[in-house]
């Protein structure tokens, strides 16, 4: 306390500590270009829920995958599928009630 005191006094900038949490958006964001497209995307996860149809679509990284997060609506209710970025293949499908 007595140093932040005495560097203010000086007119010197008080130390500061640098968060080393990653943000997750910038870790995306710098990924390189998932080899699944949105559109390839799209259409695995309107395959993956009969007659659905895809309201919401992000890119996103969970456990160290990157994952195509989409929101499919239908006659039945909605539906989260996930779809891995690099492979295309389903890695979840949950309702989302």
């Amino acid at each position: 306390m007595a140093t932040i005191a005495l560097a203010t006094a000086l007119g010197l900038p008080a130390p500061t500590r640098a968060d080393t949490t990653p943000d997750p958006a910038r870790v995306v964001a710098q990924a390189p270009a998932p080899a699944i497209t949105m559109q390839q995307a799209i259409n695995t996860a309107t395959e993956a829920v009969p007659g659905g149809r895809v309201i919401e679509i992000d890119l996103d990284r969970e456990k160290g995958r990157v994952i195509w997060e989409a929101l499919v609506e239908s006659s039945t209710g909605r539906f989260e599928i996930y779809v891995d970025a690099t492979t295309g293949q389903i890695v979840k499908k949950e309702r989302d009630d």
